[in-house]
């Protein structure tokens, strides 16, 4: 049994895993002081909070001093409240914001339904986004033949409808 990595002292009882850009990253912790950390099993808010700290080492400490000038907002307030007080905010916390969404959706680009009359274009030029994430994670993965697959692939798709690389 594992120590809890932040006191180093009790058993770690509360295990957080998360993937990220191909990398796992884990945290050990004991119940006392993943409630002094604001996890808590039961609470799903908190334990995406966590991970997005955990994933930055420790937690963005020049978020955590950001405030809108316009309503006052803090960024720790916006993390307790999920909401943010005004069109500003957007602006004030643009980083952080951007770091959560990737996390909560993977990736920064919405990536929803596409409209009927949108047809064919939208979902071939999507389906080459795709292909071009795939082939980044594969070629992290040092998988060289799904990577070739997926390049010729790309190329045939690109060939067919002349849309080059972004």
């Amino acid at each position: 049994m594992s120590l809890c990595q932040s006191c180093q002292k009790k058993p770690a009882t509360v295990h957080l895993t998360e993937i990220k850009g191909g990398e796992k990253i884990e945290v050990h912790l004991c119940e006392e002081c993943a409630q002094s950390e604001g996890v808590n099993p039961l609470s799903a808010q908190n334990f995406f909070t966590h991970l997005m700290d955990v994933a930055k080492g420790g937690g963005p400490e020049t978020a955590h001093d950001l405030a809108c000038a316009a309503c006052g907002l803090s960024y720790g307030e916006f993390r307790s409240r999920g909401r943010l007080g005004c069109g500003e905010c957007y602006k004030v916390f643009k980083e952080p914001l951007e770091e959560l969404l990737e996390k909560i959706h993977g990736g920064r680009q919405h990536l929803g339904r596409i409209p009927n009359r949108a047809g064919d274009t939208l979902k071939r030029e999507r389906e080459l986004i795709e292909l071009r994430r795939e082939l980044s994670t594969v070629i992290q993965r040092e998988e060289y033949e799904r990577a070739a697959e997926i390049r010729d692939r790309l190329r045939q798709m690109e060939g067919e409808d002349g849309l080059g690389a972004e």
